[in-house]
C-alpha cells in the first residue's frame, strides 16, 4: 500500500493518522478549555470581567498572522517539519502561559501561542491529505471534522475540571506533553523532506494585513471601554484600518505572488462557501464564548458545571461526522449545509425564549441540537470550498479558508461580547426607570421583605441584584436575535446561489442549442 513518497503498513498508517489527530485535537481543544476558564483567570490575575475574551481574541489573532505566510513556509520547511516544529515550540509557549503571574503578560504569551499554533490545524489536513488517495478524501475530510465537533464536548469539561479542582493554571500545562508526545511520533515515523523551495512573499501586503487586523481588534475590544467614535484613539485606529484596506486590495489585486489569492473568489462555491463562513463561524464562536461567560458571572456555575452545560454540543456531531460521506452521497453539500442553517437558526430562536433562572437541562437541550447543526457543518463547508478548485490552487484556498475562520471567530467574539455589554446597559437602564417610589410594586416588595423569617439582604440591594440579572439576560437573547438572522442570512445566501445557477443554465442552454445547429450544418 503506497501513500505519497513512501509505504507505510497499514498499522504505521494508523499510528500516525491517530497521532495528527490528537495534534489538531490538542489546538482546538486550547479554544474550548479558555472559555470556561476565563472568570477564574481574570479573578486571580485582578483583571475586569470584560477582559476576559481578550484571552481567547489575542490567540485567535496570533492565529491570524501565521496562517497568511503557511504558502511560503510550506515550500521553505515542507509540510512535515513545519508540523513538527509547531507541536515541539507549542509546549514552550504553553508553559509560559501557565506560568505567568500577570494578566498584559499573559496576553503577549497567548498571542505567542496562537502564532506558533496556528499552521497546526491545515497543516494536520494537508498531511492526511497527502497520506490517503484521493477516492478517500470524503472519509479524511470526516475523520478530521471529529476533532473539530469533539473539542467543544471534550474542553468545557477539562478545562472546568482543571479549573475548579485545581487551578487554571493546569489547564496550559497539561498540554505540554501531549505536545512533545505528538511532535516526537511524527517524526520518528515520517520521513521529512528533503527538498527547500523558496518562494517569493508579498512582504508589504502582509504587513497592510498584519496592520488591519491589529488595528481592527482593538477597535472592537477596547471601543467598549475608550468610547467608541468619542475616543480620538478609537477614531485614528479606525482611520489606519480604512487606509490600509484600501491600499491592501489593489497591491493585491497588481501581485504576482499576493499573501492571500483574492483571485480564488472568483470560483462561485468558493465565495459562497468564504460568505457563509464569515456569517456563521463568527456567530458559532461568540456564542462558545459568550454561554460559558454567562453562566459563570450571572448564573452562579463553577467551571465544571458550565463545562457540563456545554458538553451536549459536541455529542451528535462526534457520531455524525465519520459519515457524513455517506450523507454527501444521497443530499449535495448545499442541502446539507442548507440543513445545518436551518437548525443553528432553529436552535437561536430557541435560545432567544431563555429566562434569568433557567434550568441546566434546557441549557444542555440548546447545546445538545446545536451539535446536530454543526455536525453537517464544517466538512460540507471546507467540502463546497474546493468544489471547483484546481489542485495546485488547493493549498491556497485552504490557506484563505483558515485565515477567514479564525479571524471571524476573533471578531464574532469581540462584536458579539460589546452588543452584549451594550444591551445590558440598555436594559438595565430600562428596567431602573420602574424602581422608584411612585411604583406601588416597589413599596410593596420593600414591606414584603421586611417580614421575611430569614436575612434576604437589604430590600433596594436585593432588587438591584435581580435588575442585573434581569438584563443580563434581556441582552443574552438580543445577541441570539442577530446570530439568528445571521444563520437565516447564511440559509438565503445559499437558496440565492441555488437560483442563479438554475437560471444561467437555463439562459445557456439555447445557445448551447444554436452552436450545435451552426455546427452540424
Amino acid at each position: 500500500m503506497t501513500y505519497l513518497d513512501e509505504k507505510l503498513s497499514l498499522f504505521r498508517l494508523s499510528i500516525v493518522t491517530i497521532t495528527v489527530l490528537i495534534a489538531s485535537l490538542l489546538f482546538v481543544l486550547d479554544y474550548s478549555i479558555s472559555s470556561v476558564i476565563l472568570p477564574y483567570v481574570v479573578g486571580d490575575l485582578g483583571a475586569r470581567v470584560e477582559q476576559g475574551t481578550y484571552i481567547v481574541t489575542s490567540f485567535s489573532i496570533g492565529n491570524a498572522f501565521a496562517i497568511p505566510p503557511l504558502d511560503f513556509l510550506l515550500n521553505y520547511f515542507g509540510k512535515r517539519r513545519l508540523f513538527i516544529i509547531s507541536l515541539l515550540t507549542f509546549p514552550i509557549a504553553s508553559l509560559a502561559c501557565g506560568l505567568t503571574t500577570s494578566f498584559g503578560i499573559l496576553l503577549f504569551f497567548r498571542f505567542i501561542l496562537g502564532l506558533i499554533s496556528g499552521p497546526i490545524l491545515p497543516l494536520a489536513l494537508f498531511i492526511l491529505l497527502d497520506l490517503y488517495p484521493k477516492k478517500y478524501y470524503h472519509r479524511v475530510f470526516g475523520i478530521w471534522a471529529c476533532t473539530m465537533v469533539s473539542a467543544p464536548m471534550l474542553g468545557p469539561i477539562i478545562g472546568g475540571y482543571f479549573a475548579t479542582v485545581f487551578t487554571w493554571r493546569v489547564a496550559f500545562l497539561v498540554m505540554i506533553p501531549i505536545g512533545i508526545f505528538c511532535g516526537l511520533v511524527i517524526s520518528s515515523i515520517l520521513n521529512l523532506e528533503k527538498e527547500k523551495k523558496i518562494k517569493p512573499i508579498d512582504k508589504f501586503g502582509y504587513l497592510l494585513l498584519v496592520t488591519m487586523s491589529i488595528c481592527l481588534q482593538l477597535v472592537l475590544d477596547k471601543g467598549q471601554q475608550w468610547d467608541w467614535y468619542r475616543s480620538p484613539l478609537v477614531l485614528f485606529l479606525g482611520g489606519i484600518f480604512l487606509l490600509a484596506m484600501a491600499l491592501f486590495i489593489p497591491w493585491s489585486y497588481y501581485q504576482e505572488h499576493p499573501i492571500l489569492e483574492f483571485s480564488l473568489l472568483k470560483k462561485k462555491s468558493f465565495s459562497l462557501s468564504i460568505m457563509i463562513l464569515i456569517l456563521t463561524y463568527s456567530s458559532f464562536f461568540g456564542t462558545i464564548v459568550i454561554i460559558p461567560m454567562w453562566l459563570e458571572n450571572y448564573m452562579g456555575y463553577d467551571a465544571f458545571k458550565s463545562g457540563l452545560a456545554n458538553a451536549p454540543i459536541g455529542i451528535l456531531a462526534f457520531f455524525i461526522a465519520p459519515f457524513w460521506g455517506f450523507f454527501i452521497r444521497i443530499f449535495s453539500v448545499r442541502k446539507l449545509l442548507f440543513f445545518s442553517m436551518f437548525v443553528f437558526a432553529a436552535v437561536s430562536y430557541w435560545t432567544t425564549n431563555f429566562y434569568v433562572y433557567v434550568d441546566l437541562f434546557h441549557i444542555q437541550m440548546s447545546r445538545f441540537f446545536l451539535g446536530l447543526a454543526f455536525a453537517f457543518y464544517l466538512a460540507p463547508l471546507m467540502t463546497l470550498s474546493l468544489e471547483e478548485m484546481e489542485e495546485e490552487n488547493r493549498p491556497k484556498a485552504l490557506i484563505f479558508f483558515h485565515f477567514v475562520r479564525v479571524s471571524a471567530g476573533a471578531l464574532g467574539t469581540s462584536c458579539f461580547t460589546t452588543i452584549w455589554t451594550r444591551r445590558g446597559y440598555f436594559h438595565r437602564q430600562f428596567l431602573t426607570e420602574f424602581v422608584t417610589p411612585l411604583n406601588p410594586y416597589t413599596g410593596q416588595f420593600v414591606e414584603a421583605a421586611k417580614k421575611v423569617p430569614f436575612p434576604i439582604g437589604k430590600p433596594l440591594a436585593v432588587i438591584n441584584a435581580e435588575l442585573a440579572n434581569q438584563a443580563v439576560i434581556l441582552a443574552l437573547l438580543d445577541v441570539f436575535w442577530v446570530i439568528m438572522w445571521c444563520y437565516i442570512f447564511a440559509g438565503l445566501s445559499i437558496i440565492f446561489w441555488w437560483v442563479v445557477q438554475k437560471l444561467a443554465g437555463l439562459f445557456q442552454q439555447p445557445f448551447e442549442g444554436e452552436d450545435k445547429a451552426v455546427s452540424s450544418t
